[in-house]
């Protein structure tokens, strides 16, 4: 999968549904704000907005809700993870379409307001407009008599690189919400995510055990996919590893693994994909059941082919050694 789809894919994923939505934003929100609108109403709109040459195009995230009084409000969620410059303008067209939409079906009732909010993960933080009027130059504002005549609107930047640890888990989003910023926030930095792998480990195997008792790995599945897609080749067998380390590998997680591996290996060649795919869990699985690996072993794997990592991966399920795993080729 593309990096770019992996970031749209592991967002949606977590805030597609209106629930999930609703509470990150009664995190982002001004109090007040949050006071008069009524979360309980919270329902999916379509994302699919149409330009004026009625081409489709497709927002995020739209949900609506109402305030407390009744009256209905939308708010518009999307993701960034890059700098856009233009970005006020292209959510401009997103409400002229999303308030043409409303009018179409409440043709003599007032426009409903909309909240546009950014969640951005883009290197070196949100250096681009917030409001629509940095898009012109000089600012409306600064010519007299001019403001009246140019609508402005705030874009609510949730600038993810400026949240530390303490303020993501201060949110109170559930595990999976709370998991997946955290990795849009750090994953393409490889070795702050391994610095901090320690410090959410504990979300990480509550998150496992959530999953487990309903049943349902495509919360983890959804993650590690995410992870290993934007790691770098390397990077992530060690993220596998020290997940290993603190959790006996779980079938999502084993497998995750394995086919990012032969995935990336399908572009060098399908069979030596698979081999390496093989070679870097059962390397994995051996870490997580003996600790240590010594360089002798390491070695061996590295040279091993198709039949011996068979072998190996059969006798490490009972074996209580490593000698046993490697005992005779």
């Amino acid at each position: 999968m593309p990096v770019l789809h992996a970031h749209d894919a592991l967002f949606k994923a977590a805030f597609g549904a209106p629930a999930h939505a609703a509470r990150l934003c009664r995190a982002l929100l001004p109090p007040a704000l949050v006071a008069v609108l009524d979360w309980r109403a919270s329902t999916s709109e379509p994302t699919a907005v149409l330009d004026l040459r009625l081409s489709e195009r497709r927002c995020d995230v739209l949900w609506r809700t109402r305030f407390v009084d009744g009256g209905p409000i939308y708010v518009l969620l999307e993701h960034q993870s890059t700098r856009e410059r233009d970005m006020p303008l292209r959510i401009e067209g997103y409400l002229a379409r999303i308030w043409a939409g409303h009018r179409r079906g409440d043709r003599h009732g007032p426009l409903p307001p909309i909240i546009p909010i950014v969640v951005s993960h883009a290197e070196h933080g949100w250096r681009a407009p917030r409001s629509f009027w940095e898009q012109f130059s000089p600012s409306p504002d600064c010519i007299p008599g001019l403001a009246p005549f140019v609508p402005n609107f705030q874009l609510l930047i949730d600038d993810l690189t400026q949240v530390d640890d303490a303020s993501l888990r201060g949110r109170s989003l559930p595990l999976f919400q709370t998991l997946a910023l955290w990795l849009l926030r750090d994953a393409r930095d490889p070795g702050r995510v391994l610095e901090s792998v320690d410090e959410w480990n504990t979300w990480i195997h509550r998150l496992r055990g959530e999953s487990q008792h309903e049943q349902d790995g495509g919360d983890i599945e959804q993650l590690l996919r995410y992870a290993y897609a934007v790691m770098g080749e390397g990077e992530d067998s060690e993220f596998h590893r020290k997940l290993a380390a603190f959790h006996p590998p779980s079938a999502e997680m084993s497998l995750t693994f394995e086919q990012q591996a032969i995935n990336r290996g399908h572009k060098r060649g399908l069979e030596e994909g698979r081999i390496k795919g093989r070679l870097e869990l059962l390397e994995a699985q051996l870490h997580a059941k003996f600790s240590t690996l010594p360089m002798r072993l390491r070695e061996r794997l590295d040279q091993a082919d198709d039949l011996q990592l068979t072998r190996w991966g059969l006798r490490l399920v009972t074996a209580t050694s490593l000698e046993e795993v490697f005992q005779d080729g």
